[in-house]
């Protein structure tokens, strides 16, 4: 699995392959040089997977490109640095930016798109207006996009639409003014870019999205106990109230909390499709690490839970599977 890549893509030198005969070269932008000159540096570092809006509107200042076109050029360098395909997402309303590379989840291949959603969905965020990807997400990373309350309004920003992708140039950064407001893109900026649910030939007019991430038990728990046997419990519950299934379905709400060898918990949460697509608690676990910046390596133990007790063993089978193929310190707590 390739989420130790995160730990180290703000300082990662992107490989650049030659151009093929006859071919343009075009520039890719040194994302690490531009935020170390913004002062971002440290707070990408810390969460590699994550950009806030107000960094996503410095990076755009620095290098002179609008929102669409700096989501774009950052999907091709991160895939550069990953090694891999890779997607970037800007979430709705609050502007904030996220990535995510395709990972090996042992007994599958998680697509770019689906580790996204996974991504978002651990922030906590209220839906996605816009994927840059080298292709259209398909598939099970589709049927996990129907379930967005936003759904009929992502848009794929497909780079043949894209005009600028800056020329290498690292201008001055931009001083905000403290309180000023961090704005999204503004939907006519998108409105280029062909929607997914026409790339899938999803008829809008009798399909109806699910609510995911405005579910109404996507709200915050409090952290409850008092030593880590406690907390392990807690997170696992609070994850499991706060998963996904689609409206009228009675599939087990289940979560999971993973301990780290630095004891450090992370969340993970059950996500499912009406289509029978689904992310595990352990998976989603894994990519909230991966955007802290941690790796398969440093977990050491699982908690599960479950809305309904009796229903605690649903993805637990496969989960254990899975960290047993990638996680060689899994059990060792």
């Amino acid at each position: 699995m390739a989420c130790r890549v995160g730990r180290a893509l703000w300082r990662t030198v992107p490989r650049v392959p030659p151009p093929g005969p006859g071919e343009t070269p075009v520039p890719i932008l040194d994302f690490a040089a531009a935020a170390r000159a913004a002062g971002f540096l440290e707070r990408l570092e810390r969460k590699p997977w994550v950009m806030l809006g107000d960094t996503r509107e410095g990076l755009e200042h620095i290098f002179g490109l609008q929102t669409d076109e700096l989501l774009v050029a950052m999907r091709r360098w991160a895939e550069l640095c990953f090694g891999k395909p890779a997607a970037v997402g800007m979430a709705h309303q609050s502007g904030n930016v996220y990535l995510a590379s395709e990972l090996d989840m042992g007994t599958r291949t998680m697509t770019a798109a689906e580790a996204l959603l996974g991504n978002i969905y651990t922030h906590g965020e209220i839906g996605i207006d816009a994927i840059a990807s080298e292709e259209p997400p398909t598939g099970a990373a589709v049927d996990l996009l129907k379930e967005l309350h936003t759904f009929k309004r992502i848009r794929w920003l497909d780079p043949q639409f894209t005009e600028n992708l800056g020329d290498g140039t690292i201008g001055e950064a931009k001083q905000r003014e403290l309180g000023s407001i961090i704005r999204s893109t503004k939907p006519r900026m998108l409105k280029k870019y062909p929607l997914i649910a026409d790339l899938s030939k999803t008829d809008m007019d009798t399909f109806k999205p699910g609510n995911c991430l405005q579910h109404p038990n996507f709200k915050w728990r409090d952290l409850e106990g008092e030593n880590m046997e406690e907390w392990k419990v807690s997170v696992a519950g609070n994850a499991a109230h706060r998963s996904y299934r689609p409206p009228g379905d009675t599939r087990p709400l289940v979560g999971c909390a993973l301990l780290t060898t630095s004891r450090h918990l992370f969340a993970g949460y059950s996500l499912r499709s009406r289509l029978g697509t689904s992310l595990s608690p352990a998976e989603t676990g894994l990519l909230s690490m991966a955007a802290s910046g941690y790796g398969p390596e440093d977990v050491v133990g699982i908690t599960w839970t479950s809305v309904d007790p009796e229903d605690v063993n649903d993805f637990r089978e496969a989960d254990e599977a899975l960290l047993k193929t990638i996680c060689p310190k899994f059990g060792t707590e």
